[in-house]
């Protein structure tokens, strides 16, 4: 097919059919357009233009818009957006369309919130000697970019300011992180540690601390393992004496292992417990322990190495997980009676939602009003009838009133109400 091209005002109409009659009407109105839109915006970088400064479109309306909505780069304050979009108004102007604009201003105020968070999301490129982000134009979860910083404890060993992203969730290069700093030190005892610490300052920075009455060992943000590979005991191990001029110092009181809201017991450990490696995550034979002993001999029957397998029916209640989640996140996984955090792993806990009233025979409903937040040992116990609550007081009540936990405060965050607490009192709790 043969094409003519035609110039009208200040653009040039290239790829124009032969059989297209471009005096009439409808094609002057459509060139017209054309032509507003070039006088009310600046088009280059879209199209090309002649050296005496003519606009250079292929003909058709259609394909002018086309050539108009096909993604662009955008630098606006230090963010270049790729893959913008626009599109033209009632005026004949370029403007960004509504979800390009929405998208642009999202990311605008996520920069301006959370910079650090966005330094490791987007690449930085140089652009006239600056350093400018780039980020596409796109939906983008913002808590996923968002960075803040928590300290974590694991084992004997307390790691300050890990990044985490809005949701919560550690970084996963920070994980790695972590696990390969706990692998380093699972070798040494925490004397060790102190005395290289102490004697030796082979690592600087890190730091013993007391958090709550217990010894921990300060891992900061900066600290790799590249920074541990030195470390080992020179000598004999020495005995740090209370003016060793060891650093104490308080820990900062926002941790996710341990909330604010968390409140720790003193507990007595056999002697020897402190040569348990540091950070070590399972539990490891310790010597020089007494096995335990009663005056009446003990015999445990052999086992099977085929137990009976049966076959049983069992009918259970559907329960509303969601709400269990909410719960448990609202808590933060933490025990509403102890203020305990059982953290099984890296964002994993053993948290559980107990119904007051419980489900099955006692009939009771799945409303948040009749839940309770706990540990696993705290369920056993309100299952057991061992332990009830005093919501006036926000107090837990032990059937034993010389037991640690009678009269202990409570968290409570959302409404119980008392008729399950008075069900249980009657049906459930030991007399």
């Amino acid at each position: 097919m043969k094409h003519q091209e035609f110039t009208y005002k200040d653009v040039h109409f290239k790829n124009i059919p032969k059989e297209v009659d471009v005096t009439k009407e409808k094609h002057l109105a459509t060139m017209e357009y054309i032509y507003q839109c070039h006088r009310n915006n600046d088009l280059q970088g879209i199209f090309p233009y002649t050296n005496d400064g003519k606009l250079i479109v292929t003909w058709g309306r259609g394909q002018f818009e086309r050539e108009i909505s096909k993604p662009r780069d955008l630098l606006r304050g230090e963010i270049l957006f790729t893959d913008v979009r626009y599109e033209l108004n009632n005026s004949h102007k370029l403007v960004l369309t509504k979800q390009s604009l929405k998208r642009i201003e999202k990311l605008e105020h996520a920069l301006e919130q959370n910079r650090e968070g966005f330094s490791f999301a987007f690449p930085k490129i140089i652009i006239d000697n600056k350093e400018i982000f780039k980020v596409p134009c796109k939906d983008v979860d913002i808590l996923k970019i968002t960075i803040q910083r928590k300290n974590r404890i694991a084992g004997n060993l307390y790691f300050s300011d890990v990044l985490h992203n809005g949701y919560g969730k550690i970084l996963e290069n920070e994980r790695l992180r972590l696990v390969d700093i706990q692998n380093r030190l699972r070798k040494y005892t925490l004397e060790e540690l102190e005395q290289i610490l102490v004697e030796e300052n082979k690592v600087e920075h890190v730091k013993v601390i007391h958090v709550r009455g217990k010894k921990l060992m300060n891992i900061p943000s900066f600290v790799s393992l590249s920074d541990l590979e030195q470390m080992e005991v020179s000598g004999p191990l020495k005995p740090l004496s209370e003016s060793s001029g060891l650093e104490v110092k308080s820990a900062p009181t926002e941790m996710e292992s341990i909330d604010n809201n968390i409140k720790h017991t003193n507990v007595k450990l056999a002697p020897d417990i402190s040569r348990e490696p540091i950070g070590s995550m399972r539990p490891r034979k310790v010597d020089n322990v007494q096995p335990y002993t009663t005056s009446r001999k003990i015999i445990i029957k052999e086992g099977s190495l085929n137990p009976v397998k049966e076959s049983r029916e069992v009918k259970v209640v559907l329960r509303d997980q969601t709400l269990v989640q909410q719960l448990k996140q609202l808590y933060r996984h933490t025990c509403q009676v102890c203020g305990e955090v059982v953290e099984t792993g890296f964002n994993q806990y053993s948290t559980e939602v107990h119904h007051i009233q419980p489900l099955g025979l006692h009939n009771g409903p799945d409303m948040k009003e009749n839940m309770i937040v706990l540990c696993p040992n705290h369920h056993v116990m309100f299952d057991r009838g061992a332990i009830t609550l005093d919501l006036q007081n926000e107090r837990v009540q032990h059937i034993n009133e010389n037991n640690s936990l009678h009269n202990k405060k409570i968290t409570i965050k959302h409404t119980i109400h008392q008729k399950y607490v008075d069900y249980h009192n009657l049906m459930i709790l030991k007399k």
